[in-house]
């Protein structure tokens, strides 16, 4: 049958058209800002609602860098610094704000300098942290739990990194030396810790994670210990997909989340690039990942190298796959630009920081170090190209802006740390800092009819099937960009990840004992044999099973009794005699035959293989009189025992001895003596037996005798 899957226009007439420039909007700082603050080292944006980072703010010339981060909101089409926050256990040096990440009602906020655990004590030197903020019914945000990790040490710098997405959140360690079992130690290595929200709202440490291939460093070295891969050094999360940076490394590495276990999927490299390159800045978004290489020398091609004028990487996802697309330079690129040491990705488009570039967009109007910020937009052939470059209104020496960069929708947000002036330009505070915020105006960001958005689905289907996108069918797996016209006459982006899932055929083998069952879908089944059972996949698809069944024999669990001789019928097997009234087990009573001392019920529990079951209860009753055997018969009278009690020596006679069966039993039911009388007397050596009671069994076609025997 053929299931149609039809995207239809009236899902997108919010979504808008294609942006297709964007502008200064404002530029925002703090409202108590002063000098050295670094306002804008990080950044983010989520919808209405954005974070600047502030690592170096004093609060007071007596406490230096503690940091502090600022909360902006829009609000009638302009940035409004609505809160500022710090950490409650706030402290020198702790860097707060080093690195930020809103999503949702959340906020996460890295300071890697901090000292203290989350008692505020057990001081170690930079071992980190990482709080989370969360918005309440008034609006704003407070924080409700500071994170650290849980084998923390001196100088691991926790908190370098953070991200957040839903109730996952991820905070880097580029200077951890330990493994995710806190072994293996390798200098700066680095690692990451995931941590889940859990139902009562508290966030728990889940995973560590490292690279697989994690290493002391690429040129290990007392003189370039700092060359270690500092895997950490960049985190981002989105649903079930992490990246990490390992600037050292060369490389990023993506881990995919299964049940609750991440694991790590694929190495994320570009061509040309070497561990001096520092791939390090990423960020990801549905299927696409973006890493930076501020130190990249290369241009897009691979063909013009020119020193430290960076470069980044797009690598897209295709079901659980990730591959390289292409490598990303501005048209302007220049020596010492150090594009790529930021990056952010939203929908269609990637935004990248260029710190030391010092061109305005037109590539003139030289200003060193005033920075610059590149976008790049999704094209049709699902290849990305450079849109616009966007500077500074007010742009001057060394203000680095695109230090960090983050784009939501149609807005891009990005930090000049080192910017000296207030939006008027009137009070000059060196370094204070400061943040940018550019919006496609025709896009909705503004003004216009179309909002600038786009649209992003995941579908699966079954082998056989196809969907509809506007007037495109698919029905193999691929990512299928399409562009639809609404009925405002804007056109509206349609981004599709179908997934084609193949016929499934399972087959399985189970052995189960006697009584069990198992169960295929809404069948189950008890009996050897083998079973075809069709049943609907995750994806809604058919799928066949073959069940291969083999049921056990029922276990044997018939018992001998002779007087006070209990003894099971099945041969090498595991055996437990117990009590029946009350149940208990009988310690040390593990052979097939076991002696009851005193009247009682008793059973064994018999484990023949991977089966076990208990036999039924035997009622025993014990005749004390010491003169007699135990529970004389007709034909023990022609059987006699001399001497008892012995050493062990004894001599058994009997008119019809000759041919019977003996066995003589210690305390706990074992055989310490058995064979075939060949004559009416036979005699019996166990002096290798420790003293005590024993009980001699004699069988034969004409009857039995139990008959205890004294060991002195």
């Amino acid at each position: 049958m053929i299931k149609k899957l039809i995207c239809t226009v009236t899902l997108l007439l919010s979504i808008g058209a294609v942006a297709q420039d964007f502008e200064e909007l404002m530029m925002v700082v703090a409202d108590d800002r002063d000098t050295e603050d670094r306002l804008g080292w990080s950044c983010d944006i989520d919808g209405d609602f954005a974070v600047v980072g502030a690592y170096a703010d004093d609060y007071g010339a007596t406490n230096p860098n503690m940091g502090s981060v600022y909360v902006y909101e829009r609000i009638d089409g302009e940035w409004i610094q609505i809160q500022k926050l710090s950490n409650s256990d706030q402290d020198d040096y702790d860097r707060f704000g080093w690195d930020v990440e809103i999503k949702g009602d959340f906020i996460i906020v890295g300071a890697y300098g901090e000292d203290h655990d989350t008692d505020d004590g057990a001081t170690m030197s930079k071992a980190g942290s990482a709080y989370i903020f969360e918005r309440g019914d008034d609006g704003l945000w407070d924080e409700v739990q500071k994170l650290v990790a849980s084998d923390r040490a001196a100088d691991d710098e926790f908190g370098w990194s953070v991200s957040i997405h839903g109730t996952t959140a991820i905070v880097g360690a580029h200077n951890d030396d330990k493994n995710a079992f806190g072994m293996g130690y390798f200098y700066h290595a680095g690692s990451a810790y995931i941590f889940d929200r859990e139902d009562d709202g508290s966030w728990t440490e889940t995973q560590k994670i490292v690279a697989s291939d994690r290493s002391p460093g690429t040129e290990y070295a007392p003189d370039h210990e700092d060359w270690n891969d500092r895997f950490g050094e960049s985190v981002a999360i989105w649903n079930d997909y992490i990246v990490v940076g390992g600037p050292f490394a060369s490389k990023a590495y993506a881990f995919e989340r299964s049940g609750d276990v991440w694991t790590e999927v694929a190495f994320l490299t570009f061509p040309g690039i070497s561990w001096l390159d520092r791939a390090a800045p990423v960020d990801i978004d549905s299927t696409t990942i973006i890493l930076g290489a501020q130190t990249e020398d290369l241009n897009a091609d691979m063909e013009e190298s020119i020193m430290n004028s960076g470069g980044a990487a797009v690598f897209t996802r295709t079901g659980g796959t990730w591959s390289y697309l292409q490598r990303l330079s501005p048209a302007d690129r220049d020596a010492g630009d150090h594009f790529g040491i930021s990056v952010g990705i939203d929908g269609e488009y990637i935004v990248v920081g260029a710190h030391s570039d010092n061109h305005d967009e037109d590539g003139g109007d030289e200003i060193e170090n005033t920075g610059s910020v590149y976008i790049f937009e999704l094209q049709d052939d699902g290849t990305y190209e450079e849109l616009i470059k966007l500077d500074a209104s007010d742009r001057a020496i060394d203000d680095e802006l695109g230090i960090s960069v983050a784009i939501s929708e149609n807005t891009i947000i990005a930090g000049a740390f080192q910017q000296d002036e207030n939006p008027d330009g009137e009070t000059y505070l060196e370094d204070a800092g400061a943040a940018y915020f550019y919006t496609n105006l025709e896009g909705g960001g503004g003004g216009g009819d179309c909002e600038d958005v786009f649209y992003s689905q995941e579908i699966d289907i079954c082998d056989g099937e196809e969907i509809v996108v506007g007037g495109s069918v698919y029905d193999e797996t691929g990512i299928y960009t399409d562009v639809i016209v609404t009925d405002e006459g804007c056109d509206s982006i349609v981004t599709t990840i179908l997934e084609v899932a193949e016929e499934i055929s399972i087959e399985q083998e189970f052995f189960i004992c006697d009584g069990e069952s198992i169960t295929v879908g809404d069948v189950t089944y008890d009996e050897t044999g083998f079973y075809i059972d069709e049943l609907i996949s995750e994806a809604g698809c058919d799928s066949l099973v073959f069940t291969f069944l083999e049921v056990a024999d029922p276990v044997d669990t018939d018992v001998d009794v002779d007087e006070a001789l209990l003894e099971a019928v099945l041969d090498d097997a595991e055996y437990q005699w117990i009590t029946c009234d009350p149940f208990e087990i009988i310690d040390g009573a593990t052979s097939q035959a076991f002696i009851a001392e005193e009247s009682g019920e008793y059973a064994v529990i018999i484990t023949d293989g991977e089966c076990t079951d208990t036999s039924d209860c035997h009622t025993i009753v014990i005749d004390d009189d010491p003169g007699s055997g135990i529970g004389e018969s007709a034909f023990s009278a022609s059987i006699s025992v001399f001497p008892n009690p012995s050493n062990g020596s004894f001599v058994i006679n009997g008119e019809m001895l000759n041919g019977a069966n003996i066995r003589i039993y210690n305390s706990i039911g074992a055989i310490v003596y058995e064979n075939i009388a060949n004559s009416n007397s036979h005699t019996v050596a166990i002096t290798n037996q420790a003293a005590g009671i024993y009980v001699l069994r004699v069988t034969s076609e004409h009857g039995s005798k139990i008959e205890k025997i004294n060991l002195k």
